[in-house]
């Protein structure tokens, strides 16, 4: 027997999405009760079909995360570092990746090259960029001896060392502004302190202290440390934080 045909079949109840009878019209979210969200979440559409985005922590305000394509939770205001996760391994980058982009990221290593060769020097990459870096780096040995590297390369360069780099373990930490957009210069500012530990003789090698210059303004999403030749091997952490 068809549905809405004889018989006393009749037809269809229109479709409800609570317990208000054939109310038809728009769906009441007020009070609609139907529904297998969690307390507190609230939805977005991603284009295709409604999401749920879960309660945040207390004291986090809404944001567009770093692709611009969705809502995120983010920390109110300046002040506050947060934890953005840290890789470690022996493999071609180590990578933080999926940040919401913020004023500051600070990025804490301990690396070496994996194998020994005399042309592997760790750089550090915003945003998968292999190009368009300008860099500075005064070098400052143990015996008070100090030179300067200047150059264009592939990656933020953290230390330049030759003849000795494969005995090196490099520890220290970098910090990058992201651009100002009211500034004359808006892409990204690095500025590095790197020690450097000889492992063939356990003496601190040298200390560089170097500044540098990114021109991409998309949000910082992504950092990565890199050799200049072959694997990466330790372990990096990252954090950020905004201006407040």
């Amino acid at each position: 027997m068809g549905f809405g045909g004889g018989g006393g079949g009749g037809a269809l109840p229109t479709h409800v999405h609570n317990a208000v009878p054939l109310q038809g019209g728009p769906l009441d979210f007020a009070n609609d009760t139907i529904s297998s969200m969690n307390a507190g979440s609230t939805t977005f559409s991603n284009g295709a079909a409604l999401q749920e985005l879960l309660i945040g922590t207390p004291g986090q305000q809404l944001v567009v995360n770093g692709g611009a394509t969705a809502p995120a939770w983010a920390p109110a205001g300046g002040g506050a570092f947060t934890d953005e996760g840290g890789d470690s391994g022996d493999k071609a980058a180590l990578t933080v990746t999926g940040m919401t982009g913020r004023d500051i990221t600070k990025v804490f290593y301990q690396v070496e090259p994996s194998t020994i060769v005399t042309t592997a020097y760790p750089m550090l990459r915003i945003n998968g960029e292999n190009t368009n870096y300008d860099v500075v780096n005064d070098v400052v040995y143990a015996s008070g001896h100090s030179t300067e590297v200047n150059r264009t390369s592939t990656g933020y360069f953290l230390d330049q060392e030759n003849g000795y780099n494969s005995e090196l373990v490099y520890f220290g930490e970098m910090t990058i502004f992201a651009g100002d957009p009211s500034l004359a210069w808006t892409g990204n500012f690095l500025k590095n302190q790197t020690g450097s530990m000889r492992t063939d003789s356990n003496e601190v090698s040298n200390t560089i202290q170097g500044a540098g210059a990114q021109p991409d303004t998309n949000a910082i999403t992504e950092v990565s440390m890199v050799m200049t030749s072959g694997n990466i091997s330790g372990r990096i952490q990252v954090v950020t934080m905004d201006f407040a």
